[in-house]
């Protein structure tokens, strides 16, 4: 009985030191087993578009991987740079430290031109005379001024305005999950020098947007009616 015991203790010795030496070595080529990822190729500034030229790629072992940081550089190209971040070389892709383009926190500011200011109107469906209003559509700008016991005064103020964003009452976009889709205020790229202008209508005027449907020119943009006859009505001076 002895002899067995002694066999018996024998035998669970060893299965300790197998299974202590298969953890072991399950531990040790997890720790060593090497995995690429991406990293910053150059320093990379805020604000900035990340192209596949500023992503290059390290050897680390697996065990350092964890879901904060990108590991597959299709994530990552066309992306936006936080706006407080300077990503030094041969740093992580950080998912906190990176954004595409429409959940930018300054967007959609970045969307517009040289000489460029966002309008901010207030609207709804009446506005909209009935169209739907998406962003990077063009939409005309019409006004209707009304006269004590005379007929409405409907004309075109401001052509081909680019829309560059459509939010509701909580200040989502519409096309966020959260949203409830009905469209409370409308961003416009309009032309600086044209600022004055429309704020002037939109305070005496009912103002609409009509979707842009003329094809002549795709490049055409923020266009203003200078003989527009609610510049009659608002001090216009050319």
């Amino acid at each position: 009985m002895p002899k067995n015991k002694n066999v018996l203790f024998g035998f669970s010795v060893v299965i300790v030191v197998l299974l202590n030496y298969f953890i072991f070595n399950i531990a040790l080529k997890r720790e060593v087993d090497l995995i690429k990822i991406p990293v910053v190729k150059e320093t990379i500034h805020p604000r900035s578009k990340i192209s596949e030229d500023d992503i290059t790629f390290i050897e680390v072992p697996s065990i350092f991987v964890n879901d904060k940081f990108y590991l597959d550089k299709k994530d990552i190209i066309n992306k936006y740079t936080d706006i407080r971040a300077l990503m030094p070389t041969s740093s992580l892709f950080y998912k906190e430290l990176l954004f595409e383009e429409k959940d930018l926190p300054d967007y959609p500011a970045i969307l517009l031109n040289d000489q460029q200011v966002a309008y901010n109107m207030a609207t709804d469906l009446i506005k909209l005379s009935g169209n739907s209003i998406v962003v990077g559509q063009k939409v005309d700008i019409y006004t209707t001024y009304h006269k004590r016991n005379e007929k409405p005064i409907v004309d075109l103020l401001i052509k081909a305005v680019r829309v560059i964003g459509v939010k509701d009452k909580k200040g989502f976009d519409v096309s966020h999950p959260d949203s409830n889709g009905v469209p409370h205020i409308v961003l416009l790229a309009i032309d600086q020098k044209l600022l004055p202008i429309i704020r002037s209508a939109d305070e005496i005027a009912k103002v609409e947007l009509v979707a842009y449907s003329t094809k002549a020119s795709d490049q055409m943009e923020s266009t203003f009616n200078s003989e527009a006859l609610i510049l009659e009505y608002i001090n216009y001076e050319p």
